[in-house]
């Protein structure tokens, strides 16, 4: 998924190498993903790790390189989440930046009938 969602974001911004998608493969050891991980947040002064389920492997293994101060997570990976980090990175301390993200993600996230029953009653009023 995280792949796909980076081609689809290159449609919209720029993506520049402080990016990258780490997906965990069928055949891989969960160690040696972690090590990957763990590599990518040494190369780099902060990182912002985006994961699609709370309950998933990938967030599991993520979680413990929280240790690391330079590292943040953030559930439920949608492309308005991804956009956001992608346009916002350079503008947020990484605390900050992870918060936004998810702000923004949560306010895309709209039951579209009730959003429109809201819509036409506000404009008969």
């Amino acid at each position: 998924m995280g792949k796909e969602m980076l081609v689809t974001a290159s449609m919209f911004t720029l993506i520049d190498r402080e990016v990258a998608f780490l997906g965990l493969n069928v055949d891989e050891n969960i160690k040696d993903y972690q090590k990957k991980i763990e590599k990518f947040i040494n190369d780099n002064s902060f990182v912002l790790i985006l994961t699609d389920m709370l309950t998933a492997t990938t967030t599991r293994v993520s979680a413990l390189l929280l240790k690391y101060e330079n590292v943040e997570i953030v559930t439920g990976l949608n492309l308005v989440m991804l956009l956001c980090a992608l346009r916002e990175k350079s503008n947020f301390d990484l605390k900050t930046l992870a918060e936004v993200v998810k702000q923004e993600a949560l306010e895309d996230i709209i039951d579209i009938r009730r959003f429109m029953q809201l819509k036409n009653k506000n404009r008969k009023e």
